[in-house]
């Protein structure tokens, strides 16, 4: 028998591995479909939820359990998953024929998803009184064109929360906060002129709040056709410079532009700054974490533009583009989200509820001398004017990496605002007209 020549073997070889491949790959494909899930009736709802286990798993089990109770032969199964990834697991599930018939998710999503073709419209499984019974605020995001794609479920609205001490001890007066951006920058300015140090904590490149201050301060980030940025204007330009102005005089701590949402809250509680704008279940970390500045921590409506309008974050319920039994899973999500319910959620956590019969409970509009108590009543009065200033894009993630680079480079000094701003403006929108 001849030797194989170094070619032979080669191939040989070669085709030994394919088979090899061949093999497992069909091996994997045999297991993925015997591990497949057992199919679901009409009668049962798969329902995820966002990173509610196990903090809040009596709640969820009673509301599924009340909901079973008066359906008999209904069957809810539930699911939390984790906020990151959520978008890559929801589209698998999707892919994969296996999608949940109700998913929690942000209201900025919603856009992209009926986008993708991956909801359900619900105008019509949802009773016109029940739609009424929403804060039209809330509703915002989740209707595309002339479709509505969810119900909202919970709110949240961010307050200002400051160290009445620092404060104090700086020469100002801590029952006289600033309530606008402008008289905000102006208080940063005097207050490190005066002390050296820091007053605030603002988001302004990682989870950019500068959106906020854009549309609050009557600055459209895009035309009204869709088709086009619109932030570079003359007061676009206007409103960034200044706050450009005031973290290049060092007013502001460099964390500003590098750390994300967490960093109001981390650099407050290290006394690096006088206050921040965050969410009012930050006072419960801030108890536990630094107790002593939480005993002189004060409370305070938020910051808003010339508009009045203040942020408004939505978590709402939407239906899948596979859901088994629509007008079912409808009502599952109505009453999740109905009045009872809303509010024995906001008794667990410091959210707000989507429904307005909601807010005329006293656990609202009564302080019990409680911070938190305070920070309540001081968002349930603001959500009355908040909205949804964040962008709800199609293309929101690639945009808004193009606005934070151009954001870096204008409050590091490397361009300028309008340089910043216009290049910003040219790259959005041509992927918004691409999107088209």
């Amino acid at each position: 028998m001849q030797p194989l020549t170094r070619q032979a073997a080669s191939a040989r070889i070669t085709a030994f591995m394919l088979a090899i491949r061949t093999y497992l790959f069909l091996l994997g494909v045999l297991l993925i479909l015997s591990c497949r899930p057992e199919s679901r009736g009409d009668a049962t709802i798969e329902f995820w939820t966002l990173q509610l286990s196990p903090a809040f798993d009596g709640y969820v089990k009673g509301v599924i359990e009340a909901f079973e109770s008066r359906h008999p032969g209904v069957a809810v199964r539930w699911m939390d998953v984790p906020f990151e990834g959520i978008t890559q697991k929801y589209l698998s599930a999707i892919a994969s024929g296996n999608a949940p018939d109700v998913i929690n998710l942000p209201g900025d999503y919603v856009r992209k998803y009926a986008k993708l073709e991956a909801l359900t419209e619900v105008d019509s499984l949802v009773p016109d009184s029940i739609w009424h019974s929403y804060l039209p605020a809330s509703m915002k995001s989740l209707t595309v064109g002339e479709r509505i794609y969810g119900v909202p479920w919970y709110l949240a609205t961010k307050i200002m929360i400051f160290d009445r001490q620092k404060i104090a001890v700086a020469g100002f007066n801590p029952d006289s906060i600033p309530r606008t951006f402008d008289e905000l920058l102006r208080f940063a300015e005097s207050y490190h002129r005066r002390t050296g140090s820091f007053a605030f904590f603002y988001n302004l490149v990682v989870d950019s709040y500068l959106y906020q201050v854009l549309v609050s301060e009557g600055v459209p980030l895009i035309s009204s056709d869709g088709r086009a940025a619109s932030f570079a204007s003359p007061e676009g330009i206007r409103v960034l410079q200044r706050w450009a102005e005031v973290f290049r005089s060092g007013a502001m701590p460099r964390e500003c532009l590098f750390e994300g949402h967490q960093g109001g809250i981390a650099t407050f509680q290290s006394g690096t700054v006088a206050l921040f704008v965050g969410a009012p279940q930050f006072l419960r970390i801030i108890r536990e974490n630094a107790p002593n500045i939480y005993a002189r921590t004060g409370v305070a409506p938020s910051v808003a533009g010339r508009t009045g309008k203040t942020e408004l974050d939505v978590m709402c319920l939407v239906l899948s583009s596979q859901c088994r039994n629509p007008r079912l899973a409808a009502e599952f999500s109505t009453f999740v989200t109905n009045a009872e319910n809303q509010l024995r959620f906001s008794h667990l956590v410091p959210v707000f509820p989507s429904v307005r019969s909601a807010f005329n409970d006293p656990f609202f509009r009564q302080e019990d001398g409680t911070l938190e108590s305070r920070a309540r009543t001081i968002g349930a009065r603001q959500i009355a004017h908040s909205e949804v200033l964040k962008p709800s894009l199609n293309e929101y993630q690639r945009l808004n990496n193009i606005f934070k680079d151009e954001m870096l480079r204008a409050f590091l000094g490397r361009a300028s605002v309008s340089d910043a701003l216009r290049a910003a403006e040219r790259q959005w929108t041509k992927i918004l007209q691409e999107d088209q």
